[in-house]
């Protein structure tokens, strides 16, 4: 199994993700160079050494692969227009059963371990814009088999990371989104002959001041069948202070047979806005801590 579920050193758990012998890993770092390959840390020689532009990283990958995009823990990358995410990780039913995600994530010392590891690198929105994109218009409407770990995420508006589409499997883990309207949304295809994206595990994010009109830490729809998880995030300062804001919000459209765990999430909501959590069709909802809103939690 290419993704399994680990302790670092504290005990804590990460989703340990193995790419296949056969794909590549692309670099980049702030000291990198777009003429360069991206298949080494640093630079070695010739145009062997990391790339710079996160975009640029992200064009070196292969879809349908389990090509990995690492991020230079402490740098900078700026994003000047949303980065569209539409190329998938490796279908199991190809590979023996075996989950081969696509991952974008981070590199630098103290890895493996994340509790103790280099700060995350950081994506600076410098345009009112998502940063991170999936969207039902690209072509067939699906990706699947997609992580994103230990990334930084600074957004002026829009979402930090923005799912509106198809597909199965998608992970979020050890990210921070702030200064976002939405932190992370996540909201499958209306049209009701579509499968609605499934799997989904958001675990262990930090979400800070997303506050945009109507706005949420996490804002989730339109779920298909199978396991969706959200779990230990901490979500601080999110929501605008009126009616309509909460720092976890479900809205309606979950499919039947999903599973829908919202579990071990600390909330410190932001004073006046409605809910900490709601959830218009339920789930099972346990053990999580709701702080400076009026009411932590509604169903309906």
């Amino acid at each position: 199994m290419s993704v399994t579920l680990v302790l670092d050193e504290n005990g804590i758990s990460w989703y340990d993700i193995v790419k296949r012998s056969d794909d590549k890993i692309i670099y980049i770092s702030a000291d990198g160079n777009d003429s360069w390959s991206g298949l080494s840390p640093v630079f070695i020689s010739g145009n062997n050494g990391p790339k710079r532009n996160f975009q640029q990283g992200y064009n070196a990958l292969t879809g349908g692969t389990s090509d990995q995009l690492l991020c230079r823990r402490g740098d900078i990358f700026n994003i000047t227009s949303e980065v569209f995410i539409n190329k998938s990780g490796r279908d199991p039913a190809q590979n023996g059963g075996i989950l081969y995600p696509l991952l974008i994530g981070a590199y630098g010392t103290n890895e493996p371990g994340h509790t103790n590891a280099d700060p995350r690198p950081i994506l600076q929105a410098t345009t009112n814009q998502t940063v991170l994109h999936m969207e039902s218009s690209f072509p067939n409407g699906i990706t699947n088999y997609v992580a994103i770990q230990s990334i930084h995420i600074k957004a002026a508006t829009g979402s930090g990371i923005e799912i509106k589409q198809n597909g199965d499997w998608f992970l979020i883990e050890d990210c921070k989104v702030e200064n976002a309207y939405q932190g992370i949304t996540t909201y499958g295809d209306n049209a009701s002959s579509k499968p609605k994206f499934s799997r989904q595990n958001f675990r262990r994010n930090v979400i800070f001041e997303c506050d945009g009109g109507h706005g949420q830490g996490f804002f989730i729809g339109n779920v298909g069948s199978g396991a969706f998880n959200l779990d230990h995030n901490i979500i601080v300062d999110c929501g605008y202070p009126d009616n309509l804001s909460h720092s976890i919000y479900c809205d309606n459209a979950i499919a039947s047979g999903s599973i829908w765990t919202i579990s071990k999430n600390i909330i410190f909501a932001k004073i006046n806005t409605s809910e900490g959590i709601k959830s218009r069709q339920g789930g099972t909802i346990f053990d999580n801590f709701v702080l400076g809103s009026g009411i932590a939690y509604t169903m309906g």
